[in-house]
């Protein structure tokens, strides 16, 4: 960008043979070249864009001889770009009103007028509608005073002079005017998101409400791992775009845990979930990403997103640069953190004083777990996990297993300190039902309780718990299987100090080809934006989608 002095522009504007006196509101000029300063190569286009700014300006000047617009309106900026469009120009009202008037190759001219106050400027705030109609007023003004009112009045002549057939033809006009400028301004908006981001596979619709409303967000760091935390990202998604998962790595079961043994990999599984639930487009991409592989051959039950996760991870050198070449292939709303980059396993100490090691082999043990750790401390966590949560305005802890989602992510050196240290609200959410091999008879204070060990429950705020018992049907197959829904004992004088929520958060999804309860996305997201302080500080609408 070149900016002209002032003896470069009096050299442009005397070569237009126009008097020096009409010049003045011409303040600087902004040059945008193509190759390194060659920005004059167009300098015939560029004069002619000077003179219908002049014409523009003239019209001003009469306009303001007359009294009816304000002395300060005069061009104060021009941007011109010789092989691009548009041809910007800034009208400064000497406060806090701005005029653009485009003008492309084609002559067409197209003008706004909206208010905007130096702070709202700063903080990119929303602009005041209603002086887009004062706008338009002054650019008529304008036009009039530049071409005189004589053309308007002998074109008002020759409309019809039957009242019927004016008004008809009026409206006409008026259909017709209001017609072109909203296709206008879609245009406009589509050229203008086409040009941030052209490569953008989103609607232009869905840009603009996730890039003014969503990315304003507060930021959320939500905690966890399976299906639980990708069951909260997929509601959190539609009201904030600033969130960070952090996931566990513990996992060694199933298709993670094959691809952990035979290629020394992260398990990719939880983070996999993750990724898909803040996806833009999640629904097309899940039928692709979860998809596993049958038959009797080596790939038989690993699922396609393992495997694409981990050849990342092999190609780029790094599980943290596979996930973030994943998440930028998927367009995810947010970030997703591995808790450590560590290769670790879970470490249970049971009832009984007997060690196991891998979550598989906890899991499947009908004995109470007593204690866990992890394998070859210590675990560092990643770096950036640290700086989200110190950064975050809120934090979100659950929903998931308890000792094999939660836990393992408390575990990980300096993660839970950091929870307790950070000045963020913090939430717990509690599970809707307890788990077959870990929490058998669990209650809601029994799970706090276990919380407790490993992270100081009294530096939360809120606990939000399910308030909708399940149907008939569904309790009896769950029953079958040894789980039922965890009992809520927790009165509002609890021992930790928080503030119980109880909403309506029972859902149901599809898993392993059967029904399941999980917590429904939609409900739970906006149980935490209704009864958090960091939401409702925002002072915004979470009805609205795109």
């Amino acid at each position: 960008m070149d900016l002209v002095d002032g003896a470069n522009l009096q050299s442009v504007l005397d070569d237009m043979a126009r008097p020096a006196d009409t010049h003045h509101a011409v303040t600087r000029t902004l040059l945008d070249g193509v190759a390194g300063g060659d920005a004059h190569r167009s300098l015939h286009f560029q004069r002619r864009v000077i003179r219908i700014l002049l014409k523009v300006a003239e019209g001003l000047e009469t306009a303001h001889a007359a009294g009816i617009v304000h002395r300060d309106l005069k061009p104060a900026n021009i941007l011109i770009q010789p092989d691009l469009e548009p041809v910007l120009v800034d009208f400064g009202l000497g406060r806090d009103l701005f005029e653009n008037v485009s003008l492309t190759r084609s002559g067409a001219v197209m003008g706004t007028l909206s208010y905007m106050a130096p702070e709202q400027m700063l903080h990119d705030e929303e602009v005041d509608v209603r002086t887009d109609v004062f706008a338009m007023g002054l650019i008529v003004v304008a036009v009039l005073g530049a071409f005189g009112v004589d053309l308007v009045r002998a074109l008002y002549r020759t409309l019809p002079d039957s009242g019927p057939a004016r008004g008809a033809l009026m409206a006409g006009f008026a259909a017709v005017g209001v017609s072109g400028f909203g296709l206008a301004l879609w245009r406009l908006v589509r050229s203008i998101a086409r040009g941030v981001a052209p490569q953008a596979r989103e609607k232009t619709s869905t840009m603009i409400y996730r890039t003014r409303i969503l990315d304003r967000g507060p930021n959320v760091v939500a905690i966890g791992g399976g299906t639980g935390l990708s069951t909260l990202l997929r509601g959190l998604k539609e009201e904030t775009s600033n969130i960070t998962a952090v996931v566990t790595v513990s996992d060694d079961g199933g298709s993670s845990g094959r691809l952990r043994q035979e290629i020394d990999v992260l398990p990719p599984g939880d983070v996999r979930n993750c990724i898909l639930a803040l996806a833009e487009d999640e629904t097309e991409l899940s039928t692709f990403l979860q998809y596993r592989f049958t038959g009797a051959h080596e790939l038989a039950g690993h699922s396609l997103g393992n495997l694409l996760l981990s050849g990342l991870e092999q190609a780029t050198g790094g599980f943290d640069r596979a996930v973030e070449a994943m998440s930028h292939m998927l367009s995810i709303r947010g970030d997703v953190l591995p808790a450590t980059l560590t290769k670790t396993h879970l470490v249970a100490t049971m009832e009984d004083g007997a060690i196991l090691e891998g979550e598989s082999r906890i899991v499947s043990d009908p004995r109470r777990i007593r204690k866990l750790r992890l394998s070859s401390p210590p675990v560092r966590p990643y770096k950036r996990v640290l700086t989200a949560i110190a950064m975050a305005d809120i934090i979100l802890l659950g929903p998931g297993s308890l000792f094999t989602s939660l836990v393992p992510n408390l575990l990980v050196d300096g993660i839970a300190a950091a929870i307790e240290a950070a000045d963020a609200e913090k939430v717990l959410v509690a599970n809707l039902m307890t788990q077959s091999g870990e929490t058998d008879g669990f209650t809601l204070s029994d799970h706090l309780r276990v919380l407790n060990e490993y992270v100081d429950v009294s530096r939360f705020d809120l606990l939000i718990a399910n308030a909708t018992m399940p149907s008939g049907a569904m309790l009896a197959r769950y029953r079958d299987e040894a789980a039922e829904p965890v009992l809520d004992d927790i009165g509002d004088g609890n021992e930790f100090g928080l503030t119980v929520i109880r909403e309506d958060l029972l859902g149901t999804a599809e898993w392993g080809g059967k029904q399941t309860l999980k917590h429904a996305p939609t409900n739970l997201a906006r149980t935490i934006v209704r009864h958090t302080r960091t939401f409702s500080h925002r002072g915004r609408s979470y009805n609205a989608t795109p």
